[in-house]
């Protein structure tokens, strides 16, 4: 039957547009689409066959997709919604314009070029909407959500009123009004999304510029504090020369080793975000006494956005550092090669490790970084491992960055 094969593209389409913005499960992208159209098919069929037409199918459809979406994807319910509402959106503006073209060019074109129609403009549409890989606070995208979703139910309405009627001037005018009113709302929302993440990242990169000048002050501070204390040192020493105290230069000596080791040691790589990162968190782990070892070898830049490597290193090293006991030690291994960035870190732990990474001061937020990290891991096409035994924790992720 022609509906049974309308069916499976629309399905085929509708996945295929959600997993392009949306973080799919490793390897669950083709069970997802074979679930999608199963199910699509046996609804349309239930639907048609029992009389249950007082519901809207597409709002039917609607809460399927979403319900999958969540099933199959690591994404935020708010995320989820948005995608599948504007996936929705989408498929109607392509019915549409289908509808103009018959109606402007005296056509009959066949629902089958309204598939043509998605999939072409789709592919440009998501491939700049992939670019932002954009990241709402939760509040916004539930107002983005009732927007798209206000838009729909006006649109639907009046493209079903004119199919009904079938009346060509006044209701073509009205569905060009539809049309271009659907574009534009679109447009917006785009152009809204664009800006939002631009200064997003703006914004991340000049926070990690002043984080890394403030640590930069705090070692100036340092190293003027330290060449104080040699200057009476020296004199100190002249006197004790001058005595013959030998002794007493050897205990003051001693005594002073702990000047040089106190000054935490930066890294400084090819790479200025990672410097910044790690430079900062370094300065948080001086705070706490605790000694961070790394070997980093990355170029100066790397096929990530800003903002992503911020939020990924930062929630590791948070963890890191808030795991890690009083005069522990910290190891960073960095490394980027065929397209894979490799990143390990291994933190001492003691008894009052807790193996739910909950933190202490801030267990409203538990789990919340570690969820993020995992998001990100997923999102690049990555692996995450994590071990621990009773001295160390050991956390290594492997990013496909192309």
């Amino acid at each position: 039957m022609e509906w049974i094969s309308l069916n499976i593209i629309g399905s085929l389409l509708q996945t295929w547009f959600v997993t392009e913005l949306l973080d799919i499960k490793k390897n669950m992208s083709w069970f997802y689409r074979i679930v999608m159209v199963i199910i699509n098919v046996s609804i349309v069929t239930i639907y048609g066959l029992t009389d249950i037409s007082d519901i809207p199918l597409v709002f039917i459809l609607f809460i399927l997709n979403f319900i999958l979406a969540y099933i199959f994807t690591y994404n935020k319910i708010s995320e989820i919604l948005f995608v599948v509402m504007l996936e929705n959106m989408y498929s109607l503006t392509m019915n549409i314009i289908l509808l103009f073209i018959n109606e402007l060019c005296l056509l009959e074109l066949d629902i089958y070029y309204t598939k043509i129609f998605y999939f072409v403009l789709g592919f440009f549409f998501l491939k700049r909407l992939k670019v932002m890989r954009v990241t709402l606070h939760q509040t916004n995208d539930y107002i983005l959500i009732v927007i798209l979703f206000g838009l729909y139910c006006v649109s639907s309405f009046f493209t079903q009123e004119y199919l009904v009627l079938k009346s060509n001037t006044p209701e073509l005018i009205k569905m060009f009004g539809i049309l271009l009113l659907c574009l534009l709302s679109v447009f917006i929302l785009l152009l809204y999304l664009f800006d939002l993440n631009n200064k997003k990242e703006k914004y991340e990169k000049l926070k990690q510029e002043f984080k890394n000048e403030q640590a930069l002050l705090h070692i100036y501070d340092q190293l003027k504090m330290t060449k104080h204390d040699l200057k009476h040192d020296y004199q100190l020493i002249d006197h004790y020369l001058n005595q013959k105290a030998y002794v007493k230069i050897k205990e003051l000596i001693n005594n002073r080793k702990h000047i040089i080791t106190s000054i935490p040691v930066f890294v400084k790589t090819k790479n200025e975000l990672i410097n910044a990162i790690i430079n900062n968190k370094m300065m948080n782990a001086d705070v706490k006494g605790i000694k961070v070892e790394c070997l980093i070898n990355i170029p100066q830049s790397l096929p990530i956005q800003d903002y992503v490597l911020n939020d990924l290193l930062s929630n590791v090293l948070d963890n890191a550092i808030e795991n890690c006991p009083k005069n522990g030690l910290i190891r960073i291994n960095i490394l980027f090669g065929q397209s894979i960035l490799h990143i390990q870190v291994i933190n001492d732990i003691d008894f009052s490790f807790d193996q739910t990474l909950k933190t202490k001061k801030d267990k409203q937020n538990h789990g919340y970084g570690l969820k993020s990290i995992r998001r990100i891991v997923h999102q690049y096409h990555g692996e995450m491992n994590i071990q621990y035994d009773d001295k160390s924790f050991i956390i290594q992720l492997s990013l496909l960055l192309q």
